[in-house]
């Protein structure tokens, strides 16, 4: 056989292996994602456990808790517990808060292939306000009655020696909507226990990108204190048709403060009663409440990396041997014509 028909016909095969390969490849996709939906029953300080069954490694795999609970999760095979990619949000690392406040998503990345086992641990029980920390304090919630009123009891501890100065815990609840001229909120907050550096109430306005901070609770606020609560239309920094999108209470702790001069920890055991809000014909209570048991629905998405097939390696192979083939007659015409 000539080499100029064996270079045409390596180039044929060069460009429909070619052809071949790439068509094959576009129609596959490079990854396939798997979603699984179910539901958890947590309860504050308990962890419960299910199984992800036939993971492979490198298999990326994200879970969305529905939950304004503050809860942990980890994913653990035969190596131990997989690590959380290492990515942060709004400043909180490995775990996302999106702006639905009530779904937690977290991911990781299989290190090895075979079953994995899921491992939900509630840290406290559920209540109508989604709950943060920073300066990782213990948290508790809880129902109480005190004077025949519903509080929320947020339980909060800190060691003085480990973590910042000023840990906090912040209780959100979505608000969505404009200030009209009745608007209002209305509460009573109380202290039960410990001592606190400050409690907030701070309304965040996107449009503005503000922050507005109504303190409730003094620095000197000693136990038994308590106070009604109110903002309104007229509070400094309101203006009339500012869009609300969530309101948050942060209580901060102050490891300095001078109720605990002779501890080696601070806490602080806060009471929230229900919390009425008027804005124009609505009228809602958020009910000072927490929840323990409680359902957590969840979704799992599983996106599987993706591996050549025979075809595809047959039709790599059937290019190298055709560009091979090329070069191979291309270099011996050069020859030829050097000679």
């Amino acid at each position: 056989m000539s080499k100029n028909l064996t270079l045409g016909l390596s180039l044929i095969l060069i460009l429909v292996s070619s052809f071949s390969l790439t068509f094959h490849l576009s129609s596959l996709p490079f990854s396939t994602v798997e979603k699984f939906s179910n539901t958890a029953n947590l309860s504050a300080g308990k962890t419960v456990e299910t199984t992800l069954q036939n993971i492979e490694k490198g298999d990326k795999i994200m879970v969305a808790l529905n939950t304004t609970a503050m809860t942990d999760l980890q994913i653990r095979n035969g190596q131990g517990a997989l690590f959380q990619v290492p990515y942060s949000i709004e400043g909180r690392p490995f775990e996302y808060i999106d702006y639905l406040i009530d779904t937690k998503r977290y991911f990781f990345v299989s290190n090895e292939s075979g079953d994995c086992t899921l491992q939900f641990h509630a840290l406290t029980a559920e209540t109508p306000f989604s709950i943060q920390t920073t300066g990782n304090p213990e948290v508790q919630v809880s129902p109480i009655i005190e004077s025949g009123l519903s509080f929320l009891n947020i339980s909060a501890r800190a060691d003085k020696d480990a973590g910042e100065r000023f840990p906090q815990i912040f209780l959100t609840y979505e608000l969505g909507f404009a200030v009209q001229s009745n608007f209002k909120i209305q509460g009573v907050l109380g202290l039960a226990e410990g001592g606190v550096a400050s409690v907030h109430l701070d309304i965040i306005v996107p449009d503005r990108n503000a922050l507005l901070s109504y303190q409730l609770m003094p620095f000197y606020a000693e136990r038994g204190w308590s106070e009604s609560l109110e903002v309104n239309a007229t509070s400094e920094g309101m203006r009339l048709g500012d869009y609300l999108s969530f309101l948050r209470v942060s209580i901060t702790l102050d490891k300095s403060h001078f109720y605990f001069t002779n501890s080696s920890f601070v806490y602080a055991n806060t009471l929230l009663g229900d919390l009425r809000i008027t804005n124009g014909n609505e009228e809602k209570t958020v009910h000072a409440n927490a929840i323990d048991p409680f359902l957590v629905p969840y979704e799992i998405y599983i996106a599987r990396t993706y591996y050549p097939d025979y075809l595809a390696y047959i039709l790599w192979s059937v290019l190298a041997i055709g560009v091979t083939v090329a070069g191979w007659c291309i270099l011996k015409r050069d020859v030829r014509i050097y000679d």
